[in-house]
Formats: structure tokens, sequence, C-alpha cells
């Protein structure tokens, strides 16, 4: 399914429930054969309609909060759709929301920046030691340039 702004969502369900009253079921006409298709297909529509009314900020700030608002808004729906197909709600959960495209971006966009901060890293130390390198240079010519005057100095004094 898809959410309000367009980004593919999968969404993982627990739902408990029993047959509370069998003729209700087989008096019923509709579309499914089986009391289990009519309940997913229910499931399904409600969560389409939660879902797909928002974008994925609302719906990962949904996530942070345990889908509680989500839950709120389609358990009493849904526990009329299961009544009216003769069965009886007994727990519904939202255990999971992703956004399968977004993290496959947030994964190679993590994997970029990784490498970016290792080639970092990797410059910054090749600069600490081309920087130790010249350091080194500059105190031997230092030393060299002092050793000079010394002998200068020395050899006028003789």
């Amino acid at each position: 399914m898809e959410s309000k702004d367009r980004q593919v969502v999968r969404t993982r369900v627990v739902l408990r429930w029993k047959i509370v009253d069998p003729i209700v079921w087989i008096l019923r006409k509709g579309p499914c054969h089986d009391i289990f298709d009519a309940i997913e297909e229910n499931v399904q529509a409600l969560l389409l309609e939660s879902v797909a009314g928002n974008a994925y900020e609302q719906c990962m700030y949904e996530a942070g909060r345990g889908f509680t608002s989500f839950e709120k808004n389609m358990k009493p729906k849904l526990k009329f759709q299961i009544e009216s197909l003769g069965g009886k709600l007994l727990g519904f959960e939202i255990r999971d929301l992703r956004f399968p495209l977004i993290s496959a971006r947030n994964k190679i966009r993590a994997e970029k920046e990784a490498k970016m901060k290792e080639q970092i890293l990797e410059a910054k130390r090749q600069l600490e030691i081309e920087t130790a390198k010249r350091t080194r240079e500059n105190v031997k010519r230092e030393f060299q340039m002092i050793k000079a005057k010394l002998e200068t100095a020395h050899a006028t004094k003789v």
C-alpha cells in the first residue's frame, strides 16, 4: 500500500478473534467464501484508510508512539465489522510499519556517508603524516643551520 506522499508502506498486524455465531456467517451473503478472507479484507481496508491518509513523517511519529492513534481509530470499526461477520475481536495490534524504499535509500546514504567519513579520516591521517615529515625536515634544517653558524663562529675565533 502507499502513504499519503506516495511512499510504499509495509505493515504487520496481529489480530485475534473467534467465531461466536457461525449462523450469522453462514446466512451472510458476500464476495468471500471464507471468514478469514473476509476479515483480512476488512483489516486491509482499514489499514489503507488509516495509513494512506498519513505522510511518511506522520507514520514514523505514530510508530514512535506505538501506533496508538492508528489502533484507537481502527479498533471500533474492526470490532463492528468482525461482529457483523459472526465473530468477536479478542485483540488487535499493529506490530510493524516500514517504508522499504526509504529504508533502502537511507541504507545507501549511510553507506556513502560511512565511506566518505573513512576517506576523510584517511586524508587527515595523510595530512598528519605529511605535517610530521615537514616538521622533522624543518627541525633538521634548523639544526644544520645552527651547526653551520656554530662552526663558522668557532672558525672565526680560532
